[in-house]
């Protein structure tokens, strides 16, 4: 029952929205070695000229791209190794105990949800698709919308 609630809480934050034109430049990610994947903790997160980061102690902090300029800086919780993944016009963090947060972009801090997975987790969500997986020690969660 609490996994049932978990991924509709999930799903109902995971709604396609319209992609504005800043999405045609955003770069792909590929990677120091252009294999398309990083061993880097914490990669940073570009979106409309907001650098948006979140350090080991799962303190979130939203710059400005081009001057470094700190919009604001809030405390999450939870010890953070994966990076956060923008999807769906929200950004979501992930942290080593299994809590997803979820927040709108944007220059001052809001929180949109958090949800508790079953098991610990150290890698990043990862979008195909129409779908999110989430990987903790313990499951393979894959959300999506029809």
């Amino acid at each position: 029952m609490v996994h049932r609630m978990l991924v509709v809480g999930l799903l109902l934050l995971w709604q396609p929205v319209a992609l504005d034109a800043q999405a045609e430049r955003w770069p792909e990610f590929r990677g120091p070695t252009g294999q398309g994947h990083s061993t880097e903790r914490d990669v940073p997160l570009e979106w409309s000229e907001s650098l948006y980061v979140v350090n080991d102690l799962g303190i979130v902090s939203c710059l400005d791209a081009v001057t470094g300029t700190l919009h604001w800086q809030q405390r999450i919780g939870g010890n953070h190794s994966a990076s956060p993944v923008l999807a769906a016009g929200r950004i979501y963090f992930l942290s080593e105990e299994g809590v997803a947060t979820v927040i709108a972009p944007g220059r001052t801090f809001q929180k949109l949800a958090t949800s508790e997975l079953d098991g610990a987790t150290l890698a990043s969500m990862a979008g195909f698709g129409r779908s999110m997986f989430i990987r903790t020690q313990s499951h393979l969660y894959r959300l999506g919308v029809r």
